[in-house]
């Protein structure tokens, strides 16, 4: 081979190489097109799906949510698919700023209503207790909770939003916030800067954390954004760097399975940031945190029996679920349709006791139950739909089974399938 072969085949390769890593850094031709195939073709590890400057510019200016999205199938109305391969039990769901909460059996038949107008403060997010009450998350503006006559017991009025969480000695962890002046994030906008907040069971605030200065504090600071003065239109005044979106409280009960989920230790969910995060509940250190490049705007993080994590992917086009071994940060399942199974915002998770899956698109105001193989055996369609067309959106449906110890049996009349 002569010098000049040499020297076009090195010019070559360079070219190619060179146009390989801009491909990739920019996802421009033919990035999508080789990396779809590769996924499908369980060549690698599917991880998140990247999204533009321009995208996260959009999120950090915190876009309100759309509280209801047109169906083409908006003739579907309640369960629409036959529930008798489904896990068997009862189904507790609120819709996205309506001032209702429902309990349901497998067929769609509403079983008891909760419902409280608190004028202008939407229901974003409802906890159903074992005793029948419920925790209401109000849109930014408290939480509230109601008997299970739907007689209001108290109100917090302080900000929350998106998700309650009830530890097993009564406190009540919520995600609450103010805004501040981080220089280092925006010269001149200040920030949404998420806390965890802890209620006592009559709804006084005990104490509360800075979920930002957690970050700021902490080895995964290089995970806050930074931007030039002049990034944002004169209307933007705030910016939401972490849109936490999920808290949960570890009982000890699944220490054995892994030291960190230690009676007290909290786990989050920071979608602006794609990450997942457990805290030291005394120190509120970052003790682990998993999710950068690998998830896009998820939702819903649970510890499962197997002490695995299963939540809600969100992606930008398209979602999934997957369940995650945290210790090695490996995906060892998930769920996941060519065609349009995807929600914009929300969307939840659970495992149900035979194995399969109880998920809720809350874009779409549907939920299934699909197997381990990914088969659909249960679906259901919030009634509730605009003229047009529009269904209204469910935030998070859970599936109780009557002879669990948590689940309100006095909500049951005795009979009821």
């Amino acid at each position: 081979m002569t010098w000049k072969r040499i020297l076009g085949f090195v010019l070559f390769a360079g070219a190619f190489f060179s146009w390989g890593f801009l491909s990739y850094r920019h996802q421009f031709f033919p990035f999508f097109l080789i990396r779809t195939a590769a996924t499908e073709a369980d060549f690698v590890y599917e991880t998140a799906e990247p999204y533009p400057r321009s995208k996260q510019l959009d999120l950090v200016k915190s876009l309100p949510y759309v509280h209801a999205t047109f169906d083409p199938r908006q003739n579907d109305l309640g369960v629409i698919t036959a529930p008798s391969a489904a896990s068997a039990g009862y189904n507790f769901y609120n819709s996205w700023q309506d001032s209702n909460a429902y309990l349901m059996d497998m067929r769609g038949t509403v079983l008891h209503t909760w419902s409280y107008d608190f004028r202008d403060q939407d229901w974003h997010h409802a906890e159903l207790l074992p005793n029948g009450d419920i925790l209401v998350v109000l849109r930014g503006s408290g939480v509230a909770k109601l008997d299970k006559d739907s007689k209001l017991l108290w109100h917090y009025a302080g900000p929350a939003h998106h998700d309650v969480w009830v530890h097993d000695n009564g406190d009540i962890f919520i995600i609450s916030g103010e805004t501040a002046h981080v220089p280092e994030i925006h010269p001149v906008l200040d920030i949404f800067s998420d806390t965890i907040a802890v209620l006592s069971p009559d709804g006084q605030r005990k104490s509360e954390f800075s979920l930002l200065q957690v970050l700021q504090d902490s080895p995964y600071r290089y995970l806050l954004p930074s931007f030039a003065q002049d990034q944002f239109p004169d209307e933007v005044k705030a910016l939401d760097i972490l849109h936490t979106n999920h808290v949960e409280v570890f009982d000890g009960g699944k220490e054995h399975l892994w030291p960190l989920y230690k009676r007290g230790n909290i786990l989050v969910s920071m979608k602006h940031i794609n990450a997942i995060a457990i805290l030291d509940g005394e120190t509120k250190e970052i003790l682990w945190l998993w999710g950068p490049t690998n998830l896009s705007l998820q939702h819903h993080p649970t510890v499962l029996e197997s002490g695995n994590i299963l939540l809600f992917d969100n992606g930008i086009q398209r979602s999934r679920i997957i369940e995650i071994e945290p210790q090695s940060g490996r995906i060892v399942w998930k769920y996941q349709r060519r065609d349009t199974f995807y929600s914009k915002w929300g969307g939840s998770v659970q495992r149900l006791r035979n194995g399969n899956t109880l998920i809720t698109n809350t874009n779409s105001g549907r939920a299934i139950e699909v197997t381990p193989q990914g088969e659909t055996v249960w679906e259901f369609a919030n009634p509730k739909v605009f003229k047009g067309g529009n269904r209204v959106n469910i935030w998070r449906m859970t599936r109780y089974e009557g002879s669990e110890p948590n689940f309100p049996k006095l909500l049951v009349m005795p009979g009821t399938p």
